[in-house]
């Protein structure tokens, strides 16, 4: 389960890679302005979803959600940190 720092300017960055054997995906913005997150570089940030400081979205597999696509990230004035958490593997969806 990797951690790693990214950061974030005004330009669009990609801040994740697309990979299809990524089961969970965390993002935490450790910042202090609002970093805005989409799956495509275009429009970040205004159609992007909005994190401000010490926001944390997550994406599961298991629970349907699009684990495996690209994210972009970017700001409009300022540079910010994010957390990045990645898991990967397979998905058990019954307990035995």
């Amino acid at each position: 389960m990797p951690f790693r720092k990214e950061t974030a300017g005004t330009t669009a960055k990609q801040i994740v890679a697309y990979n299809a054997e990524r089961s969970v995906l965390a993002i935490r913005n450790v910042s202090g302005a609002t970093v805005y997150i989409s799956n495509d570089a275009g429009a970040i940030t205004t159609e992007g979803w909005p994190m401000a400081p010490g926001d944390f979205v997550s994406f599961l597999k298991l629970y349907g959600d699009d684990t495996a696509a690209a994210v972009y990230a970017q700001t409009v004035a300022a540079t910010t940190d994010m957390r990045i958490q990645e898991s990967f593997g397979r998905v058990l969806t019954e307990a035995k």
